[in-house]
Protein backbone atom coordinates (compact mmCIF):
# COMPACT_ATOMS: atom_id res chain seq x y z
CA UNK A 1 0.00 0.00 0.00
CA UNK A 2 1.12 3.24 -0.82
CA UNK A 3 1.61 6.39 1.83
CA UNK A 4 -0.51 8.66 2.05
CA UNK A 5 0.50 12.33 1.65
CA UNK A 6 -0.37 14.95 3.83
CA UNK A 7 -0.70 18.39 2.59
CA UNK A 8 0.08 21.67 5.39
CA UNK A 9 -3.03 24.08 4.64
CA UNK A 10 -2.00 27.44 4.22
CA UNK A 11 -5.17 29.41 4.19
CA UNK A 12 -6.66 28.70 0.72
CA UNK A 13 -10.61 27.99 1.03
CA UNK A 14 -10.62 26.00 -1.96
CA UNK A 15 -8.83 23.23 -0.06
CA UNK A 16 -11.56 22.41 1.77
CA UNK A 17 -13.99 22.28 -1.43
CA UNK A 18 -13.36 18.40 -2.13
CA UNK A 19 -14.51 17.97 1.54
CA UNK A 20 -18.55 18.80 0.52
CA UNK A 21 -20.19 15.66 0.97
CA UNK A 22 -18.12 14.29 3.85
CA UNK A 23 -19.00 13.19 7.40
CA UNK A 24 -17.03 13.40 10.29
CA UNK A 25 -16.87 9.80 11.30
CA UNK A 26 -13.60 9.83 14.12
CA UNK A 27 -12.14 12.40 16.00
CA UNK A 28 -9.16 11.78 18.03
CA UNK A 29 -6.46 13.20 19.70
CA UNK A 30 -3.33 12.64 21.67
CA UNK A 31 0.38 13.78 21.48
CA UNK A 32 2.47 13.34 18.30
CA UNK A 33 6.18 12.14 17.75
CA UNK A 34 7.58 15.20 17.21
CA UNK A 35 7.77 19.12 17.94
CA UNK A 36 3.80 20.06 17.53
CA UNK A 37 2.45 19.07 21.12
CA UNK A 38 -1.07 17.53 21.05
CA UNK A 39 -2.77 16.77 17.88
CA UNK A 40 -6.38 16.53 16.97
CA UNK A 41 -7.43 13.84 13.87
CA UNK A 42 -10.79 14.54 12.10
CA UNK A 43 -11.69 11.50 9.80
CA UNK A 44 -14.15 12.44 7.21
CA UNK A 45 -15.76 9.68 4.87
CA UNK A 46 -17.94 9.92 1.96
CA UNK A 47 -20.87 7.16 1.07
CA UNK A 48 -17.99 5.87 -1.66
CA UNK A 49 -15.91 4.76 1.46
CA UNK A 50 -13.04 7.68 0.01
CA UNK A 51 -12.03 8.96 3.17
CA UNK A 52 -9.83 12.43 4.17
CA UNK A 53 -8.04 13.20 7.57
CA UNK A 54 -7.39 16.77 8.98
CA UNK A 55 -4.87 16.84 11.37
CA UNK A 56 -4.69 19.60 13.96
CA UNK A 57 -2.38 20.99 15.80
CA UNK A 58 -1.35 24.18 17.47
CA UNK A 59 1.60 24.87 15.01
CA UNK A 60 -0.19 23.86 11.73
CA UNK A 61 -3.18 22.07 9.93
CA UNK A 62 -2.74 19.26 7.63
CA UNK A 63 -4.90 17.91 5.23
CA UNK A 64 -4.48 13.90 3.48
CA UNK A 65 -4.91 13.54 0.01
CA UNK A 66 -7.89 11.10 -0.68
CA UNK A 67 -7.65 7.61 0.60
CA UNK A 68 -9.67 4.41 0.41
CA UNK A 69 -11.12 2.78 3.75
CA UNK A 70 -13.71 -0.12 4.66
CA UNK A 71 -16.88 0.36 6.78
CA UNK A 72 -14.43 -0.39 9.92
CA UNK A 73 -12.24 3.07 9.00
CA UNK A 74 -9.48 0.83 8.19
CA UNK A 75 -7.51 0.89 5.13
CA UNK A 76 -8.07 -0.98 2.28
CA UNK A 77 -4.96 -2.99 1.33
CA UNK A 78 -3.18 -3.60 -1.81
CA UNK A 79 -4.71 -7.71 -1.48
CA UNK A 80 -8.01 -5.87 -1.03
CA UNK A 81 -8.16 -3.78 -3.89
CA UNK A 82 -7.20 -6.63 -6.31
CA UNK A 83 -11.05 -7.99 -5.29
Amino acid sequence: MKTIINREYAGEKEAFASLIGFKVVSVEDGPTNGDFGDITVLTLVNEHHVAIDVTISDEAIWISEPHAVKDDLSAISDEDAKV
